[in-house]
């Protein structure tokens, strides 16, 4: 999926540059082109979304264009979201497991989650400083096998529990029960469950995954969707763990 999208965007982009506001955020792109991104984004094409007001009012547009920024693909020039043309000709010329590694990597370590966290910012700040210990989790996954999305939020609490308590402010840790049961799990698992593992194809689920909510309603003895690891997520993930891959940013030099 991020690969079809990040053409697409890319593409509509080389066509016609979209306006940007400058905010005390930074940069976002202007409501009078929002409508048009988000239509050719293929991943969305099936969800109705009209009228959108501002960029953050739709978070999966504003993460491909972070991403794309952060891979120094786009940039603002005079006030609008252009392609830089350079780069953006070397990485069409790239084969697809390169241009996919480019964004995997631009993704994980060079785009800051936290912005995306809401409220819970610095815990996000400490899994994304941390990231050897997600990849240490993977150990024992090999392709076809099957996991799910509470196991991987479950087992990321677990792992990094040590280190909120050790650095993030003592008067939040004293929301470790609240957090636990409720706000935390559902930052993690749209942002490394979904926005990283599903959608770089790490893992795919046998049907669509239902949200954390909805899972509180399901009957008991109910089974969760299964997620499936991939001969693609199996290679990314060993070579995580065992290799110094290089910087993706310098591949597009």
């Amino acid at each position: 999926p991020i690969l079809q999208d990040a053409q697409a965007l890319l593409l509509e982009l080389y066509k016609r540059p979209a306006s940007v506001d400058y905010e005390r955020d930074g940069w976002s792109v202007a409501a009078q082109d929002l409508d048009r991104l988000i239509a050719v984004i293929p991943s969305l094409k099936d969800v109705a979304m009209e009228g959108v007001e501002h960029e953050w009012n739709y978070i999966p547009l504003r993460r491909l264009r972070v991403l794309l920024q952060a891979a120094r693909l786009v940039r603002v020039y005079k006030g609008r979201l252009c392609v830089i043309q350079s780069r953006y000709d070397h990485f069409r010329t790239l084969p697809l497991p390169q241009q996919y590694y480019t964004l995997w990597h631009t993704d994980v370590y060079h785009v800051d989650w936290e912005a995306f966290a809401g409220q819970w910012r610095a815990y996000i700040r400490v899994m994304q400083n941390y990231l050897p210990l997600i990849w240490e989790m993977t150990e024992d996954l090999e392709e076809g096998e099957a996991c799910s999305a509470e196991n991987i939020v479950l087992a990321c609490i677990e792992a990094f529990t040590p280190l909120w308590e050790q650095e993030v402010e003592a008067g939040e840790s004293s929301l470790r029960n609240l957090y636990q049961r409720y706000g935390l799990p559902v930052v993690i698992e749209k942002l490394v469950v979904r926005d990283i593992l599903e959608r770089y194809g790490i893992v795919k689920a046998e049907q669509p995954l239902d949200s954390l909510f909805s899972r509180l309603l399901r009957s008991e003895g109910d089974e969760a969707p299964a997620l499936r690891v991939t001969k693609a997520g199996e290679t990314v993930l060993r070579g995580e763990r065992e290799q110094d891959l290089p910087c993706s940013v310098d591949i597009l030099h």
